[in-house]
């Protein structure tokens, strides 16, 4: 299974999605979600860090496997090219209550909005087991940073590639990420990373050589002094961002 976040403009919800669904399964658990159909959908599909890795019309690639086919998939950015659909009316709705710039107490109380909708269906916020899951990652996020020291070397372990090594050079929050989340900047011994300390134009360590670097979540790092370089027996792969 596959945690995918599904984002629209009317909703923002993570689901398990089994590693193997065709484009045709994904797009009949999506539908529920967005209210866009098949038809109208345009996707975006993201790894983790945000990198593009294919935009499709559905229905031009309706017996493919994505999941499959793109490793590290992690979000779908779903597009209504239906102006007249049910959704854009939705949507539309919600801009037009802005334009009125409703206290929040008054939209809240309002039955026809982009927020009654989202809550009557439990998405994005109103998911209690989306917030769980959100909740229980910040926390086991929080935990591990209390035993990361910047500066010391370490090791990056994570289900989708070998051991890495290098030096923890930064702590702290990427906004070209992640508005909320903690990222932990490492400098490799090896150019196993996607960058050079920097992104998207900001420099948060570094600089150092062109793809010594990468983000990444600290419950993936571990520091010590016991974390000497390994031997470069193996080829890394090219799915860090």
């Amino acid at each position: 299974m596959v945690k995918l976040l599904v984002d629209s403009d009317l909703c923002s919800v993570v689901k398990d999605i089994p590693q193997d669904a065709s484009m045709a399964f994904l797009c009949d658990r999506i539908y529920p979600l967005t209210g866009i159909a098949p038809e109208d959908m345009q996707l975006t599909i993201e790894d983790q860090q945000g990198k593009i890795l294919k935009s499709v019309k559905p229905l031009t690639a309706i017996n493919s496997f994505p999941l499959k086919e793109y490793s590290g998939v992690s979000r779908i950015v779903v597009v209504d090219t239906n102006a007249s659909s049910m959704a854009n009316q939705l949507r539309q709705s919600d801009a037009d209550v802005d334009a009125f710039t409703l206290s929040e107490a008054d939209y809240a109380q309002r039955n026809d909005s982009v927020m009654a909708w989202k809550a009557r269906n439990k998405l994005g916020r109103f998911d209690p087991e989306y917030q769980q899951r959100l909740n229980a990652d910040r926390a086991v996020q929080e935990s591990k940073l209390r035993s990361l020291q910047v500066g010391e070397r370490c090791s990056v372990q994570s289900s989708d590639q070998p051991e890495r090594r290098g030096w923890l050079r930064f702590v702290g929050k990427v906004p070209e990420i992640s508005a909320t989340e903690v990222w932990c900047g490492v400098q490799f011994d090896e150019p196993a990373g996607r960058n050079d300390g920097s992104f998207k134009g900001v420099v948060y360590f570094g600089p150092v050589g062109p793809n010594y670097g990468g983000f990444v979540k600290p419950s993936n790092v571990t520091t010590g002094p016991n974390f000497v370089p390994l031997e470069a027996d193996f080829e890394w792969d090219d799915q860090e961002v």
